[in-house]
């Protein structure tokens, strides 16, 4: 199993090859990579594993999903929201949780993609409408109004 880092670097990617000089382990730094090649990997990886301290949203989590690919996630920010279970979801900050989550769910593939499956049936509850549709209550729950124009997409 090789460990693939894909995407801009945020300020980590030095400390990180760092961290990898010497593994024995296979581990590949892509840096930016294209769409399709984006969708490639999310679609060939066995696992997608987010530790990521600061996610406003978790929209590669969501695309993990898309891509019919298990998505490991951490317990921070907005992301135990998005993958919606606890299996799923690992303390940041404990990197030997991480590496025992990715090797159980490698050596079974059976309940690598029951997870996979899981997930991608959360996509619906994330759509466009279902998200403008939560946001409308929670302005109407400001605003003290509960006759909110509903804009449609």
């Amino acid at each position: 199993v090789a460990l693939v880092f894909a995407g801009n670097d945020q300020g980590s990617g030095q400390y990180l090859k760092n961290a990898a000089d010497g593994s024995p382990n296979r581990i590949e730094f892509l840096g930016s990579v294209s769409d399709d090649e984006k969708w490639w990997l999310l679609r060939n990886a066995q696992i997608i594993a987010l530790p990521s301290l600061l996610e406003g949203f978790g929209i590669v989590a969501l695309e993990g999903f898309a891509a019919g690919t298990a998505v490991l996630v951490s317990g921070s920010s907005a992301l135990p929201e998005v993958v919606g279970g606890t299996d799923c979801v690992l303390p940041v900050d404990d990197p030997r949780a991480w590496a025992r989550r990715i090797a159980e769910l490698c050596a079974d593939p059976v309940r690598r993609k029951g997870l996979a499956a899981q997930q991608a049936a959360l996509l619906g509850r994330n759509s466009n409408s279902a998200v403008v549709s939560k946001l409308m209550e929670v302005y109407a729950g400001v605003v003290g109004r509960d006759d909110c124009e509903h804009p449609t997409i």
